[in-house]
């Protein structure tokens, strides 16, 4: 998934591990506790929505948006990853 965005996650080595939070709305990088491995990038993942927090307009609005300065979608309920 990286390598096709042109991330290069190898400057890591085998100190990476990257786990998806269904339960929160930000992803971030965090050391561990334990140091094995010693980074872990957490992915967000919100929980699916429904047509009470998301509509189809919203959620098509969104896939179609070409401004290139807004790097998130108004509604939290549409997954993004940095």
């Amino acid at each position: 998934m990286f390598k096709k965005k042109g991330i290069n996650t190898e400057i890591f080595g085998l100190s990476l591990k990257v786990s998806i939070d269904t339960d929160t709305f930000t992803g971030y990088l965090e050391e561990t506790r334990d140091n094995q491995p010693v980074f872990n990038l957490v992915i967000s993942y919100p929980p699916k929505p429904s047509e009470f927090n998301l509509s189809d307009k919203e959620l098509e609005e969104w896939v179609k948006n070409d401004d290139s300065n807004q790097f998130v979608p108004d509604n939290l309920y549409i997954p993004v990853t940095f």
